[in-house]
């Protein structure tokens, strides 16, 4: 029989986490999203790993489509949107980011 903790574990735990190589870590800051034909569109980032992070945006960017993601204050990353539910996407990036630019930008984050 599974108790309270059981159930809020599996309602919380994100079916993209056994899937994923590196360890996302939360990271509030504002970026934006650019793709060819499809225009630009501001978000926020909500987590990133060294392969790639999720965003929350008003754009629409499909399954497959290669965008330019600019975080605030830094430079821009190119990826692939390898997920999208509601305003979230989830991008894959092109070539892994460094460990210590992962830290510094969850570090530097609101909370």
């Amino acid at each position: 029989m599974m108790g309270m903790m059981d159930v809020a574990c599996a309602i919380e735990a994100d079916p993209h986490d056994e899937k994923r190589r590196h360890r996302r870590l939360p990271a509030l800051r504002n970026a934006s999203v650019r793709a060819s034909q499809l225009g630009q569109s501001s978000g926020s980032i909500l987590d990133l790993s060294v392969s790639g992070c999720r965003i929350s945006t008003q754009g629409f960017y499909p399954v497959g489509v290669r965008v330019c993601l600019r975080i605030e204050g830094l430079q821009s990353w190119w990826g692939k949107v390898v997920w999208q539910h509601g305003a979230e996407l989830g991008i894959a990036f092109e070539l892994p980011l460094h460990p210590a630019v992962i830290e510094h930008i969850a570090r530097t984050s609101p909370r």
